[in-house]
């Protein structure tokens, strides 16, 4: 199912033609990748919603609506019926056209007091937090059964190697711990990355800040974010 409901017209379309190669060069795959962040775009939107409607813009039936629609985004997505197309160029464009040919004036409505750059790094903390955990859970199976290999075998002598020649006698286990400490070096440098990247950018507008009273921090803690980005810019 396409999130293109309702108009064919391309997004950068501004009334007159350009170079086929151009618009090849520039715009590319973008859509096909952007599939990857449509889960993590619902999740923003749906707590961006939450919020519109604690401040008074969304009533009771448009909250649940809005948020009915983008959950079932997400299931379609998942099982391969959510579709990008290239004239939509991105997730976002294709998950808003798509609740407003759902919900109507509702969906038009979600865009307040939100801009595109707020919205994309959004999503893109939110897929990137996912993909940092699960890299240091893989990083932690690999030292698990370095150690257990370490346990069994540490005792082997094998010969030590410098400039591609045998040097000094050494161990299994120290070949084997020497990449248990690198492993313990890049889950650091992982979590530090985390740990920078954890705080939502979502009401900074386009760099500047908003002219409104939101509530940022109702959304960061929505979305599981330590802490709301400061300075918007």
């Amino acid at each position: 199912m396409s999130g293109g409901e309702g108009s064919n017209r391309k997004l950068w379309d501004k009334g007159y033609k350009i170079s086929s190669l151009v618009e090849k060069f520039t715009v590319g795959n973008d859509y096909l990748v952007d599939m990857v962040l449509v889960k993590y775009d619902c999740l923003a939107t749906i707590a961006h919603a939450r919020m519109l409607h604690k401040v008074g813009i969304y009533s009771e039936d448009e909250l649940s609506r809005i948020t009915d629609e983008l959950n079932n985004i997400i299931k379609l997505s998942e099982s391969g019926k959510f579709e990008i197309t290239p004239e939509q160029e991105d997730c976002h464009t294709a998950i808003e056209n798509y609740l407003v040919a759902k919900v109507g004036e509702a969906g038009k409505k979600i865009h307040m007091y939100r801009s595109r750059n707020d919205q994309v790094l959004t999503a893109l903390r939110l897929y990137y937090k996912d993909k940092l955990k699960e890299i240091v859970k893989q990083i932690e199976n690999f030292q698990m059964v370095l150690k257990d290999f370490r346990r069994k075998f540490g005792r082997i002598r094998i010969p030590g190697y410098t400039h591609t020649r045998k040097a000094m006698p050494t161990t299994v286990g120290m070949w084997a711990e020497c990449w248990i400490d690198s492993m313990k070096d890049n889950k650091r440098r992982l979590l530090s990355t985390l740990d920078l990247i954890d705080q939502s950018p979502l009401g900074a507008g386009a760099g500047y800040g908003l002219p409104a009273k939101i509530d940022r921090g109702f959304t960061a803690r929505l979305l599981n974010f330590k802490r709301i980005q400061k300075n918007p810019i």
